[in-house]
């Protein structure tokens, strides 16, 4: 079995859609648990018009109460499945995603596969990029490094390496997919299934990569958390990531701006000089774009 596990917040107006996706599915042996941090909105009694039609669809309250990682962890702990697949409200799985998911895994015996995903814009209903990273094989160094990437939403896990690394951080404040990847590529083989098979719908105005703030919180917790393993295996990947920190940081108004330089001089330490160049660097590079 495959569990599909999906976090929601006040998403009666979209979720049925990603629903929809997954009731359409060619593979039919999954559950999906909808892992809901206590909506304000409708979105339990549109949950319940698919629980009551199909039973493979369950409700469940975050009795976590951390947020959407928090409501990740509660569906991860009450999935039946052997494998989990962290999906988000706003997403559609194409009815073959499943299916090719489980029959590359069986093909390679890997721990996690991931497949490519199309980028639409909410307002246009446009494409406007693809994710389209190629992850086969022990890919850490390739994470630490920026060669490759790993979207959730059009990822299968074996769930007991989830349970291994100890779960999803409940505490990262953005980026939480490079967080948990980081940690299961030190002990999961990946495997890419090169086609679109997930549409990521991005504009949102809920959605977490639109502020700012959570991106410089998001970079000083992956940063922090990982440093001494940057610095050992590649020190210059880390001063490039902290330099774009840097001009995230420089985005903020002047009292935000203040409290976090003095975290930010703490993480880069005699470092320091190196990542204000290369800050300078990608400045001047964003101003001419």
């Amino acid at each position: 079995m495959i569990s599909i596990v999906i976090p929601s917040y006040n998403r009666a107006y979209i979720i049925g859609r990603a629903l929809d996706s997954i009731s359409k599915q060619t593979y039919t042996d999954w559950e999906c648990l909808i892992a809901d941090d206590y909506s304000t909105d409708d979105t339990e009694s549109v949950v319940n018009s698919y629980t009551e039609k199909d039973s493979r669809f369950r409700f469940l309250k975050n009795n976590r109460s951390k947020g959407a990682q928090g409501a990740r962890n509660t569906g991860i702990l009450a999935a039946k499945g052997e494998w989990v697949v962290l999906f988000d409200s706003d997403n559609v799985m194409h009815s073959d995603f499943l299916e090719k998911c489980s029959k590359r895994q069986l093909d390679t015996d890997c721990d996690v596969v991931n497949t490519w995903s199309r980028v639409i814009d909410t307002n246009s209903m446009h494409q406007v990029r693809s994710f389209s990273w190629v992850n086969n094989g022990m890919i850490h160094k390739s994470l630490l490094t920026g060669k490759c990437y790993v979207d959730n939403s059009s990822t299968m896990i074996r769930k007991s390496f989830l349970t291994d690394i100890g779960l999803l951080a409940e505490d990262c404040p953005a980026f939480q997919e490079w967080d948990t990847h980081l940690r299961l590529s030190n002990i999961a083989v990946y495997q890419t299934i090169e086609e679109h098979l997930i549409d990521y719908f991005v504009g949102a105005a809920d959605a977490i990569s639109s502020s700012k703030r959570k991106d410089v919180k998001g970079y000083l917790f992956i940063l922090t958390k990982f440093k001494k393993e940057w610095i050992r295996r590649c020190p210059l990947h880390f001063c490039k990531y902290a330099a774009i920190l840097k001009t995230c940081i420089d985005t903020l108004d002047a009292n935000e701006r203040a409290a976090y330089e003095k975290e930010f001089s703490k993480l880069t330490g005699i470092l320091k000089p190196v990542v204000l160049i290369l800050a300078n660097i990608i400045t001047k590079r964003h101003g001419k774009e």
